[in-house]
């Protein structure tokens, strides 16, 4: 499986759920909008997605409207917003050259930058699900 396409994949399948949700769309709903996709690719400043991408979307936010716990980690929507954070930081790290293990060794305040270069929030959690989405790209790159 390429982790880069996955990575991709998942941002943009939140970034889609994220718009339905706003719209206030129902799961059912949002997936009829599937023949509306470049529109939807034009107003969220993506190229249009896939069907598997907006499956992804779909049930992404399935599991939203599902949900009725207290929030927090157990919170689909903020489990979502983690993963698309630490793929951001995944490639800020991947351009400006640091590889997985550079990552590992780096001073908070090195750590809080990357974080808001890649707009993400500066805790360690998020920083360190993206060192793990870099680590899964290496080892991709890797095997090939």
């Amino acid at each position: 499986m390429n982790p880069y396409q996955t990575q991709r994949r998942m941002v943009k399948a939140v970034t889609l759920a994220d718009m339905a949700q706003r719209l206030g769309l129902s799961p059912e709903a949002f997936e009829s909008e599937w023949p509306d996709r470049y529109e939807w690719a034009r107003d969220s400043g993506t190229r249009p997605a896939s069907r598997e991408t907006w499956d992804l979307a779909v049930d992404l936010l399935r599991s939203r409207a599902e949900y009725e716990g207290p929030g927090g980690l157990d919170d689909p929507s903020v489990v979502q917003r983690l993963a698309r954070m630490a793929v951001d930081i995944a490639e800020t790290l991947s351009r400006n050259d640091v590889d997985s293990d550079e990552a590992e060794v780096l001073p908070k305040t090195q750590k809080r930058l990357v974080a808001k270069l890649s707009k993400a929030d500066t805790s360690a959690t998020t920083f360190d699900l993206g060192k793990v989405f870099l680590r899964m790209r290496e080892e991709f790159r890797l095997k090939r």
